[in-house]
């Protein structure tokens, strides 16, 4: 299992109003497009590491593809950091060996997303513990349609070339899970 930081996602409430922001900060941002369940769009900030922010917004009009993922629960606690993604290169077996340490990990489903200039993206997600964050995704059309990888994208103004660290808070976590977990994931790495 090899997972890493695929993206973060920071809620806002105005999508261009945040583009135009982190454009100031220097940040070459830049509209993502429009979830297939018509609820959320986004922007990317976009690092040459393969990493990226995901700009997260209200689109402000109702689901209109009930089977399509809805993002918009990543929404419902106001702006900032609203969840994180771990990508993976093969998402069926990452996520048998997730619960195979005991996590619960949803069933995959496919995620999609329509750029501006009309392509589709789709991926492969899967919960864990029954939130929307973090969650495991697996590209099915090639990666840098989804996440471009193109210098003049990836390079920013203000020098920033990836994400270095994420600190992930989780309220109501209980000490002996969390002992559990560790022991856990030492057995299976000295395995």
């Amino acid at each position: 299992m090899a997972l890493k930081l695929d993206h973060i996602i920071i809620a806002v409430s105005d999508l261009d109003q945040a583009i135009a922001e982190y454009q100031a900060l220097g940040f070459n941002a830049f509209y993502g497009g429009k979830h297939a369940s018509g609820t959320t769009h986004n922007a990317l900030v976009c690092f040459s590491d393969g990493s990226y922010l995901e700009l997260l917004a209200p689109t402000g009009e109702p689901r209109t593809d009930m089977d399509a993922a809805d993002f918009s629960g990543l929404l419902r606690d106001g702006g900032g950091m609203a969840g994180y993604a771990l990508l993976s290169d093969e998402l069926a077996s990452d996520a048998a060996a997730l619960r195979a340490k005991g996590l619960d990990v949803s069933d995959v489903k496919i995620g999609s997303r329509l750029r501006p200039d009309g392509v589709e993206l789709r991926w492969k997600t899967a919960l864990i513990n029954g939130g929307m964050s973090p969650f495991l995704i697996q590209d099915i059309t090639p990666r840098n349609l989804r996440v471009p990888d193109d210098e003049a994208v990836t390079r920013h103004h203000n020098g920033s070339l990836s994400l270095q660290d994420l600190a992930h808070v989780i309220p109501n976590l209980n000490l002996n899970q969390i002992e559990q977990a560790l022991k856990r994931l030492d057995a299976s790495a000295s395995e």
